[in-house]
């Protein structure tokens, strides 16, 4: 399962009662800013959904956690900066070595 847009954005629990470990991964982001600089109209409406999304996400992992959450670092970047793929996946690079630990975590358990 990949996205579940505004609604859903990381829509793993239809996964817990099918699979052993689910693993969920937040690229929603959050806003940036430098705080001297208020955002132009695009990037507060962009914020405001990257909030709405967030709050959805955290009420989620509250109520239902999946074994393993990662949140990757792409706060700069945007939705529809896929042109950007190799320098997201560059980004990112740091949480595969945060999942991998996890995994060995539940492996070590069972």
């Amino acid at each position: 399962m990949v996205d579940g847009g505004i609604f859903n954005p990381v829509p793993y629990e239809q996964l817990l009662d099918l699979a052993d470990v689910v693993i969920g991964v937040d690229v929603v982001g959050a806003p940036e800013g430098d705080g001297l600089h208020p955002p132009n109209r695009i990037d507060s409406i962009f914020g405001a959904s990257q909030l709405t999304m967030q709050a959805s996400i955290a009420l989620k992992l509250k109520l239902n956690p999946p074994q393993i959450f990662l949140r990757p670092s792409v706060n700069r970047f945007r939705v529809l900066d896929f042109p950007k793929a190799r320098e997201i996946l560059q980004e990112s690079e740091a949480v595969k070595d945060e999942l991998k630990r996890a995994i060995e975590a539940i492996e070590t358990v069972a």
